[in-house]
């Protein structure tokens, strides 16, 4: 992708109109649930601006790659610069790192490994407290019979 193409992109999506009425922020959704999560608040013209913003990145990124300019593997996103991107988000993006490992060389926990490792670790202290419990009780039916 050009800035060619990214301009006429610009004018497709009437992205400056969407600059005035656009909202956009990230956020955090702390339910009853045990693990929180994060959700994107924002309306279309907003998510028009954060897409054509990342768009931006992207053909940044591809100028950084053709020059071979490894010195800089960080591309700012400027959301302080931006009025549709709301003050009160609670996440703000600041900028895109592009030096990621490989997803191969990325190792992820399937969901149903973590849940075995947190039951076995569950299982592990509720042993433990049973021989602490049945140890107490043993001593203490000893001690009673001793005593009388």
């Amino acid at each position: 992708m050009t800035s060619q193409h990214l301009d006429s992109l610009k004018e497709l999506l009437n992205l400056d109109d969407a600059s005035v009425h656009g909202q956009f922020g990230i956020y955090v959704n702390e339910d009853d649930r045990r693990d929180e999560y994060y959700y994107i608040g924002a309306n279309k013209e907003g998510l028009r601006l954060f897409a054509y913003q990342l768009l931006c990145a992207a053909v940044d990124q591809e100028c950084h790659e053709r020059e071979e300019d490894a010195s800089i593997p960080i591309i700012g996103l400027y959301p302080e610069k931006n009025p549709w991107v709301r003050k009160d988000s609670e996440i703000i993006l600041e900028n895109i790192q592009s030096n990621l490992p490989d997803l191969s060389d990325v190792v992820d926990k399937p969901a149903g490994k973590r849940y075995l490792d947190n039951a076995l670790g569950l299982m592990l202290v509720g042993a433990i407290l049973l021989t602490l419990v049945v140890g107490v009780y043993t001593i203490f039916a000893y001690l009673v019979d001793l005593l009388w």
